[in-house]
């Protein structure tokens, strides 16, 4: 019982850690820059979210703000 308690965790394991792509820590490492308020290293975690999940609307949507908020800040330091 115990064996077949073990490879159950195992297999679980597995799957969760399989389950985390990589966009997920670049889409939250975007979203502390943007809290931090530098929009263009948010930028580029965004667009390497969307690049390791293109069909992920969050990114995307994400992305684009981001893209806007860092050229709102670049017209305004200019």
């Amino acid at each position: 019982m115990r064996r077949w308690c073990w490879i159950g965790m195992c297999i679980a394991s597995g799957v969760f850690l399989a389950g985390c792509p990589k966009g997920n820590q670049n889409y939250t490492a975007g979203m502390h820059a943007e809290d931090l308020k530098d929009f263009d290293a948010a930028v580029d975690y965004y667009l390497k979210a969307v690049q390791a999940d293109p069909h992920n609307a969050n990114f995307k949507i994400k992305l684009n703000q981001a893209r806007f908020e860092a050229g709102e800040q670049h017209v305004h330091r200019a």
